[in-house]
């Protein structure tokens, strides 16, 4: 996930992460994990509680 701000992201299913973007990030977000079959729900927030556009890309590897 990419975008402006402090943004978090959390994700909650079968496998649960959370990651932040920090100064050295260059505001990107990277979750790698073995993901297991299920539903997933994905929630973006902004720590500075600002309000952001924000690209969130899903690849398979």
């Amino acid at each position: 996930m990419q975008g402006q701000g402090q943004i978090t992201l959390w994700i909650t299913g079968p496998v649960n992460r959370c990651g932040m973007a920090d100064g050295s990030s260059g505001g990107t977000i990277e979750v790698p994990a073995v993901w297991q079959p299920g539903t997933y729900s994905v929630f973006v927030g902004d720590r500075s509680q600002g309000s952001f556009p924000y690209t969130l890309s899903i690849n398979q590897e």
